[in-house]
C-alpha cells in the first residue's frame, strides 16, 4: 500500500538583468534549475536534518506570458523528506521566503563559479528592491515574424533536457 505524500507546486523567477545572461548563455539554464533543487534540498534539511532528502521535479521555462524571453522553474516538490532511518517525515514549515533566498545565494554563486557574473554586480543585485511591476497588459499585436523570432527563442538547444529529477 502506497501513502499519499504532499507536493508543492513552486516558481523561482529571477531578475531581469539577468535574463540576457541565460540567453546568450543557453548552458547557464541547467544550472538554473539546480540552484533552485539546490534550495529546496537546503530548505528541507534544516526542516528535517542533514539526513532528509525530498523529491524534486524541475521543470525549466523560458516564456514570459507575451512569449517574451522569461527564464524561471516551476518546481514539483515533496512536502517533507525520506529522512536518515528510511521514514518519511511531513515538513513542518514551508518557508517561501527562506527558499527564494536560498535559490537566490545558490544561483548568484554558480554564476560567479561560472565566471559568468562578478562578485561586485551579485552585491548591486542583493541590494536591489524588487518593485512589483508587470507588464500593465494582457496582450500584444506583432508582425507574424516578429512572433516566430519571439518562439524559436524557446526552442532547447539540441541534447538540452529542460525537466530535471532530483530525489
Amino acid at each position: 500500500m502506497l501513502a499519499k505524500v504532499a507536493h508543492r507546486h513552486v516558481v523561482l523567477t529571477i531578475p531581469r538583468l539577468l535574463r540576457s545572461l541565460f540567453r546568450r548563455r543557453r548552458e547557464l539554464l541547467t544550472e538554473l534549475g539546480r540552484a533552485a533543487a539546490e534550495a529546496v534540498s537546503e530548505l528541507v534539511r534544516r526542516g528535517l536534518g542533514d539526513e532528509a532528502r525530498p523529491g524534486v521535479v524541475v521543470s525549466i521555462a523560458t516564456a514570459g506570458d507575451l512569449v517574451q524571453w522569461h527564464p524561471h522553474v516551476h518546481l514539483l516538490t515533496t512536502d517533507g523528506a525520506k529522512t536518515a532511518n528510511g521514514s518519511w517525515q511531513p515538513l513542518p514549515e514551508w518557508n517561501g521566503t527562506l527558499l527564494m533566498s536560498l535559490f537566490r545565494e545558490c544561483l548568484l554563486a554558480r554564476l560567479v563559479d561560472s565566471h559568468a557574473i562578478s562578485p561586485e554586480l551579485v552585491a548591486k543585485l542583493l541590494a536591489w528592491k524588487h518593485p512589483n511591476r508587470s507588464l500593465g497588459r494582457n496582450f500584444e499585436a506583432m508582425d507574424p515574424l516578429e512572433w516566430l523570432a519571439r518562439l524559436s527563442d524557446h526552442i532547447p538547444d539540441p541534447g538540452q533536457h529542460r525537466t530535471l529529477f532530483y530525489g
